[in-house]
């Protein structure tokens, strides 16, 4: 959708000083028995000095059903099966890209919510973007010269382009506030059992799901993961995604290893951790 992707291009992607702000208000469209509105989505772009701070908002998006309609019928049956009537979204991204450092990172709040469902905060810090968007329009001049059949090639180029992207911290937060009782309840509904024989079903099936992983993945990352998801489904609350590399791990680097099949998922420096609510 445009507001994921204005998200990304806020938050995690090229840092372009490409515009000052637009707005978009006071939206409501009507399709089929489902109307959305949406009550502004702002976008701004400042600079001061070699600093460029980007930000973005939206307020608040709603999906909301009309069940004397087919398609709302349809929309409302799957979610009363949650338990939302309705559905509201938020978001809000700020980033800083500093030219003369080329590091690009997320300060302040960066999350998507759903309303009494679940909320996901993101965050990065990422260095080498100058060196990066240096080369961008020769690469991908090269790339529209290449043989499209010759994957190889591109993806050579490809890892050559982001090979200074070089990253210091990337983190996500999920914040359950509800989806996770929601989802329980109605899968326990359907399959005809409790909520808690489901949640241990699901505590099983993902312990075993994590047996089968590939060796490559070191056993402790997968213990701490495990613990980590199991705790998230037992009591909701916060499960937190962490990558700080022991040191700034190379993109491209990282894209040729994993190519050649001699990636070290230590230098991830993951982490998993959970907490109640």
């Amino acid at each position: 959708s445009s507001v994921a992707q204005a998200y990304y291009q806020s938050a995690f992607l090229s840092p372009l000083d490409v515009y000052d702000s637009f707005a978009i208000r006071d939206i409501l469209v009507e399709a089929s028995g489902v109307h959305f509105s949406m009550d502004h989505f702002t976008a701004a772009m400042e600079r001061s000095g070699s600093r460029i701070t980007s930000t973005a908002e939206l307020g608040s998006a709603m999906l909301i059903p009309d069940p004397s309609k087919p398609a709302g019928a349809q929309l409302a049956m799957g979610l009363g099966m949650l338990g939302y009537e309705q559905l509201e979204l938020r978001m809000a991204a700020n980033s800083i890209y500093d030219e003369d450092t080329g590091r690009a990172y997320t300060t302040g709040d960066n999350y998507i919510e759903l309303t009494d469902g679940l909320r996901l905060e993101m965050g990065q810090d990422v260095a080498g973007y100058d060196a990066y968007l240096e080369s961008l329009p020769d690469t991908m001049a090269t790339l529209g010269a290449m043989d499209g059949s010759d994957e190889e090639a591109q993806m050579d180029v490809v890892a050559q382009l982001m090979a200074p992207l070089l990253i210091n911290n990337i983190s996500m937060r999920l914040v359950d506030l509800s989806i996770l009782d929601r989802a329980l309840e109605a899968g326990a509904t359907t399959q005809g059992i409790s909520k808690e024989e489901l949640r241990v079903q699901a505590g099983a099936m993902l312990g075993m799901g994590l047996m089968a992983a590939p060796p490559e993945i070191p056993r402790p990352v997968l213990a701490q993961l495990s613990t980590a998801l199991t705790n998230f489904i037992n009591q909701g609350g916060t499960l937190t995604v962490d990558m700080t590399p022991p040191a700034p791990l190379s993109i491209g680097g990282m894209l040729v290893d994993i190519e050649a099949g001699t990636f070290d998922f230590n230098s991830l420096g993951l982490t998993f951790t959970s907490e109640a609510p």
